[in-house]
């Protein structure tokens, strides 16, 4: 790879950046507002700047494939052996990029942990600009519930090391499991957690692998959160705003996960890059929350890949309360609204997060609230809508959203009951018009694939009225949310009908007329 042939000149009479200054911004040295606004305007330095920093990626590139380096240590202390000025007296963990060591500091005998970069075939370029992004980040951060850096540097074996602050003490689910603390307790620990990330957020910092492995409780009681190797700089920030101009780098490649699948946000798991912003570290305080608060996962084991993606893309979880009955109605809806897959729907920042503790803390209304039935019903299918007319997408929309109905109302063991034969129901007649299976077609438009599965609705489901017009609800509003309005008609209004006489009949209940009612409005002022 080589350079453009670009002329420029030391500033004084262009007012580009001089050469040498351009190659070390490639190379990581911050750069000046300045330098960031000229390389927003001046293309010439854009494109060099670029293109040392494609040069010096395919250097890294090469020197990965060399034969790896060993940067173990032996089982008896080195002292001042692979990392200059410490003494490493054990490995603590190892991870797929870096290793981390208890070490002392030489100078000072100050007890520590070392964080070595991987050698060899495990260091590619990427790699390398995650180490020196998360030694750029934590370096700017000075609060009581982040680890602090205390220097970095190189190894002598010529990769990169940062020594930090060593927390002795438990893993976060580790030490309330053992702490046995009232849920008051809990929600003060899990506060100074979430002041800690709104800080990290302040600062302009997303941690992106929030987890109980990465927040220590130490002796005293005081959660501490370490590692942001995979954490980068929000957009709004300034160091966000240098992504394309150098810095450490480290971007997210679209369709990459990176992260933890069990605390990882909906939109973390789609892989959009552009989705990623604070609101993915809420997500993960969230599931922290719930199982620090139930003594579980909030989602259940699925039966295949599949239904466990789609379950983790749309579902919400049981209330915590149905797991646990003395959990209060405001912890279960500030747990919820953690977890809210759509993320316009959770709290936007940890200091939202924070201050929302607060109120519950000191006993004053919380500003959450529980979401009402008609935003279940609508929500739970306009978000759906999805540009692709292909079945086999379009049966996984459906499922998804009458899964979500069906547990979101099935609150008795006669629900339950009710819930699993509509919900087995609609799967049926979705299997029998699988063009996969027989009927239709692998080009049946979103009407027609709507309109066969209406039609067989009815029939598997003719002997009882209260779950058919349920289902009829549902597809309906699916009906809609793809702008097919005359099959939404026939749906929603056959719905209706059904609930309304049976309302007046005392069979079915106002809640359950009102989500027909408010179907019905949907249709008549779409």
């Amino acid at each position: 790879m080589t350079t453009p042939e670009v002329t420029v000149d030391s500033g004084s009479k262009s007012g580009c950046i001089p050469l040498e200054r351009i190659s070390g911004i490639a190379d990581g040295i911050v750069a000046s507002d300045f330098e960031t606004a000229h390389f927003s305007l001046c293309s010439t330095c854009t494109e060099l700047l670029h293109a040392i920093k494609g040069d010096n990626e395919f250097l890294a590139e090469v020197k990965g494939a060399a034969p790896i380096r060993r940067s173990l240590v032996p089982a008896d202390a080195i002292d001042d052996g692979p990392v200059p000025g410490y003494k490493l007296l054990g490995e603590l963990h190892r991870g797929g990029q870096g290793v981390v060591y208890r070490a002392e500091q030489l100078a000072t005998r100050r007890s520590c942990a070392v964080k070595q970069m991987l050698g060899g075939g495990l260091a590619t370029g990427r790699a390398r600009r995650r180490f020196e992004r998360e030694v750029e980040l934590v370096a700017k951060m000075r609060h009581p519930g982040v680890v602090t850096l205390y220097e970095s540097g190189i190894a002598r074996d010529g990769e990169p090391f940062f020594a930090m602050e060593l927390v002795a003490g438990e893993r976060f689910d580790t030490y309330v499991r053992m702490s046995m603390l009232s849920d008051r307790q809990l929600i003060e620990l899990f506060r100074s957690v979430v002041d800690a990330v709104a800080y990290a957020h302040r600062r302009g910092v997303i941690h992106r692998d929030l987890k109980p492995g990465n927040v220590l409780v130490d002796t005293d009681g005081n959660p501490r959160v370490l590692d942001f190797g995979l954490a980068r700089p929000m957009e709004n920030s300034a160091a966000g705003m240098l992504e394309g101009f150098g810095g450490a780098g480290g971007e997210t490649v679209a369709g990459e996960f990176l992260g933890t699948f069990a605390y990882a946000a909906p939109e973390q798991l789609r892989g959009d890059p552009d989705l990623i912003d604070s609101r993915i570290d809420v997500y993960a305080l969230g599931v922290m929350l719930y199982e620090s608060l139930c003594g579980c996962k909030p989602f259940v084991s699925a039966a295949n890949v599949a239904e466990l993606l789609l379950q983790r893309l749309e579902a919400k979880p049981k209330r915590p309360s149905e797991i646990r009955a003395s959990i209060d109605r405001d912890l279960d809806v500030i747990t919820l609204k953690l977890l809210d897959p759509d993320p316009d729907r959770r709290y936007g920042t940890a200091d939202e997060l924070r201050d929302e503790l607060d109120r519950y803390l000191q006993g004053k209304p919380i500003i959450a609230r529980e979401d009402s039935v008609a935003y279940v019903v609508w929500k739970n299918v306009r978000r759906h809508k999805v540009v692709s007319s292909g079945a086999g997408i379009l049966l996984a929309t459906i499922v998804g959203a009458s899964i979500a109905l069906s547990i979101a109302y099935a609150n008795t063991e006669t629900a339950l009951g009710k819930a699993q034969r509509s919900l087995n129901s609609l799967k049926n007649s979705m299997t029998s018009v699988d063009p996969e299976l027989g009927r239709g077609s692998s080009e049946l438009g979103v009407n027609d694939f709507l309109t066969l599965v209406t039609e067989q609705v009815n029939v598997e489901l003719g002997d009882d009225p209260e779950l058919l017009s349920g289902i009829l609800v549902t597809l309906g509003l699916v009906h809609l949310g793809f702008d097919k309005a005359e099959g939404a008609r026939e749906a929603i209004e056959r719905a209706h009908q059904i609930r309304f006489h049976a309302y007046a009949r005392g069979e079915v209940t106002g809640v359950e007329l009102a989500e027909a009612e408010f179907a019905l409005a949907r249709l008549r002022f779409n």
